[in-house]
């Protein structure tokens, strides 16, 4: 038991340096060191799996992103400790995964503004899940306690950080620019939400299932979303952790409206607060007003610009993956929205695929009846609201949560 726990604390190390020193050489020669010693303990790397990405990189390996290097660190740790075993899982999940990955590399070589190296990087990603799942079967119950424990050291990490430098951003022109010192200078606090939004919902379904060591991280990563006002990723979390109530909790009727009662005060906190301060300007507020006065952040001038020249432009195959297509094409932005960006960026073809994807994974979940099945199809479904202000499917967190999907646990 003290080895376990010297490697979490190992863990959660490694995830506030990610956190709070994102592109440091020193942090990241520290990882390095640190994922030698999780060897012992594999479990602990599915939350740094979580929270790197919020690390672009682990400068110790120039561009290589930190999800890339502690997917294969996970698959080291099975070989040295002689539990990998190749044993075949392939789904139809799985082949529509392939697919789709296989088609953002054809559909990104066939534009003329599409990236390659990205939609390469992509395709190696999906490798490595796909490696990792055949690696090993995990217990749920080992690695649910691993991502509650680091998830409340990191999360009240962040809140200290937050409070001491706060993200202060202002908009200029088409350009985000940072105003305040802060301990996270490369890290997008939107891109943090996400993050955390994640952690939300998971510590909500461990604590309704009476982990209570849920509660801890339940609190401070609710304090992240309120400190960061990201709205999309706060109505997300709330929106996926109501449905779970209401749809898994066996309670009375008036228990559940009394659950939405308290969401609905929890919104209704969490938007006169934003009044006082702001993550991007001072008169900036968390609003059903604010939403449509500003356009949601100027997305949705965006979408319409998306509609009407980009996606007709290139509709079948797209204008290739990643933003550095609308860059290519002209444009400083991209759509902020998974639905947009997945036609603009892949086209009708890879917006069937990934759908196609996504629903035969989910319907996989759902009908296994674990918990580990059931955590994760919640947390798929979070992606889905999340798209709605995010861009989710070339993000790192959503294949994270997909790994986290595709895993053989023994409950």
């Amino acid at each position: 038991m003290s080895n376990r726990l010297v490697v979490l604390l190992l863990t959660t190390v490694s995830g506030c340096l990610m956190l709070f020193a994102s592109g440091s050489p020193v942090a990241g020669f520290v990882n390095v060191g640190i994922a030698g010693v999780l060897l012992l303990y594999p479990p602990a790397f599915l939350p740094l799996i979580i929270f790197s990405s919020l690390s672009s990189s682990i400068t110790a390996f120039s561009g290589l992103a930190a999800v890339f290097f502690y997917l294969l660190m996970f698959l080291i740790s099975m070989l040295i400790r002689d539990k990998w075993k190749f044993e075949l899982r392939w789904n139809r999940s799985m082949t529509m995964m392939a697919l789709f990955s296989l088609w953002i590399l054809v559909s990104t070589i066939l534009s003329p503004y599409g990236e390659a190296y990205s939609a390469v990087r992509q395709l190696i990603l999906v490798v490595l899940i796909v490696l990792c799942i055949w690696g090993c079967h995990l217990k749920y119950g080992e690695c649910e306690d691993t991502i509650i424990l680091v998830g409340a050291v990191v999360s009240i990490a962040c809140v200290v950080k937050l409070i001491l430098f706060p993200e202060c951003y202002t908009i200029v022109g088409t350009y985000v620019m940072h105003e305040a010192l802060s301990l996270s200078k490369n890290l997008n606090p939107n891109e943090i939400a996400v993050v955390f939004s994640v952690l939300f919902v998971f510590c909500f379904i461990s604590l309704l299932r009476r982990k209570k060591l849920a509660v801890l991280p339940l609190l401070m990563s609710f304090a992240v979303l309120v400190l960061l006002k990201s709205r999309t990723a706060f109505f997300s979390a709330l929106i996926v952790c109501g449905l779970y109530f209401l749809i898994r909790y066996k309670t009375s009727l008036k228990n559940k409206l009394l659950l939405c009662g308290v969401l609905f005060v929890l919104l209704g906190g969490t938007m006169a607060l934003s009044g006082r301060g702001s993550a991007v300007d001072s008169d900036k507020k968390l609003s059903i007003s604010s939403i449509v006065e500003d356009s949601g952040s100027g997305r949705f001038l965006t979408w319409a610009e998306a509609f009407t020249l980009i996606i007709p432009s290139n509709p079948v195959h797209g204008i290739g993956f990643g933003s550095v297509s609308f860059k290519n094409m002209g444009y400083d932005f991209d759509a902020d929205n998974l639905y947009v960006d997945l036609l603009a960026e892949t086209g009708v073809v890879g917006f069937v695929l990934f759908f196609a994807f996504f629903i035969l994974l989910a319907t996989r979940l759902s009908r296994s009846g674990s918990r580990s099945g059931t955590m994760c199809l919640y947390l798929l479904l979070l992606q889905l609201f999340l798209g709605i202000g995010e861009t989710v499917f070339d993000s790192h967190l959503f294949w994270c949560v997909v790994l986290l999907s595709l895993f053989p646990y023994d409950d």
